[in-house]
């Protein structure tokens, strides 16, 4: 069976990768904590053209501001994609969460890198104007009936996020998310006001939309360099300029169809998510997908340094099958079928090993070896040798099982 990170070890007894599947970046949006660790990764950048905006958002504090949470969630994507990067770890498509799929467009080129330094260089995150409505996150499917039936007793009440199977966001008014908080509560659903307000995927938006218009509209549009699939349409987005706009417009107005996005890009054979950034992403893939084969895994957490965690994305995929380079080398990852997977220093504390057919003799005249022979005749005074000689017996007969044709 697969062991995907639990205790520090991976493990895959089919690689995911080595199989057909591949990879997609997932770029978060903003939630209600935002703990990014990139000091360590911007120094490991050396120097590269790492985003310099600060990222120092406390999205609970007293001077939080929306404008700045979702600078800082483009600025920690920018940043943690350019050190994947510098692993080997690509992706073959990209998508994003709410303000995510904005960091999604900029991974994938359809906005130059120059043009995204320009308008962050002159914007100011206190100028955006949001309704201030109220955001809640719920602890049951956007499908249930307990959430429909609260969405009837809010007239003003919108879905705004369907995120899994077992998590949606439901945005208004504050004095009514605050009574659907109470009724969902005394009917045993798990409910949690999210710390920021606006009205983005909700028609409320749509009179605040002008000074976005206009602040968007002087980006050019430029080609796709891997898929970029959208929240909205549940599709790739199309190549033609005028489409893509008007996907970016309803994007602000209408529900994150995220779980339906993450179906559908299993079923493009997807089986490895990236989540670029901080925050709990990983774990709605995880909800979503938890009948199928996969890896959804974060980039960057609050409880490791930005370094470590990419250590373990790297050995993560490493064990998938993807051709992880060695920390500071910069490679292209190459696509055949069945690529050659190059070793990888890790520092996880424990020993990275993989066998290879070259064993099998080995282990099989282990198992009759002389040294275990004198084991087995020591055991008579030393009961410790016979469970040794037990347990290299069970070693060689386990491994033997997995390398075996």
């Amino acid at each position: 069976q697969p062991w995907r990170g639990r205790s520090d070890i991976w493990f895959s007894p089919a690689p995911l990768l080595l199989a057909g599947g591949r990879t997609v970046f997932v770029f978060p949006g903003l939630e209600a904590a935002f703990e990014p660790r990139i000091d360590d990764v911007r120094a490991m950048l050396d120097g590269e053209a790492a985003a310099s905006a600060s990222t120092d958002v406390a999205s609970g504090a007293d001077d939080y501001h929306l404008g700045h949470h979702g600078v800082g969630v483009v600025e920690v994507g920018r940043v943690l994609e350019r050190a994947l990067a510098r692993m080997g770890i690509e992706p073959d498509a990209v998508a994003g969460h709410s303000v995510g799929e904005w960091s999604a467009m900029i991974s994938s080129g359809m906005f130059s890198e120059q043009q995204v330094d320009e308008f962050l260089d002159g914007f100011d995150p206190q100028t955006l104007q949001v309704p201030g409505l109220t955001f809640a996150a719920v602890g049951a499917g956007a499908r249930s009936p307990k959430v429909t039936a609260a969405l009837g007793e809010g007239p003003a009440v919108e879905l705004s996020h369907d995120n899994s199977p077992n998590q949606c966001v439901l945005c208004g008014p504050h004095e009514q998310i605050a009574a659907l908080v109470s009724v969902l509560r005394a009917g045993n659903v798990l409910c949690q006001e999210l710390p920021f307000r606006s009205g983005f995927h909700t028609p409320m938006l749509a009179p605040y939309l002008a000074p976005i218009r206009t602040a968007t509209a002087r980006f050019e549009l430029h080609a796709q360099r891997v898929p970029t699939w959208s929240a909205t349409t549940v599709a790739p987005f199309p190549a033609d300029p005028d489409e893509v706009r008007t996907i970016f417009v309803r994007h602000l107005l209408e529900p994150v169809r995220f779980r339906e996005l993450i179906d559908a890009l299993y079923a493009d054979g997807m089986r490895v998510f990236v989540q670029v950034g901080t925050g709990q992403l990983a774990s709605v893939i995880d909800d979503v997908l938890r009948d199928h084969d996969h890896l959804a895994i974060a980039a960057n957490t609050p409880s490791r340094s930005g370094t470590a965690q990419l250590t373990r994305v790297g050995a993560a995929l490493w064990a998938e099958g993807a051709p992880v380079a060695v920390a500071g080398t910069a490679t292209t990852r190459p696509r055949p079928a069945k690529a050659a997977r190059p070793p990888m220093r890790l520092d996880l504390g424990s020993p990275l090993v993989r066998m290879s057919r070259g064993a099998l003799p080995v282990l099989a005249a282990n198992g009759s070896a002389g040294e275990l022979a004198e084991l087995d005749r020591l055991a008579v005074q030393a009961p410790a040798a016979a469970e040794l000689a037990a347990l290299l017996r069970e070693t060689a007969a386990g491994a033997l099982a997995l390398l075996q044709p």
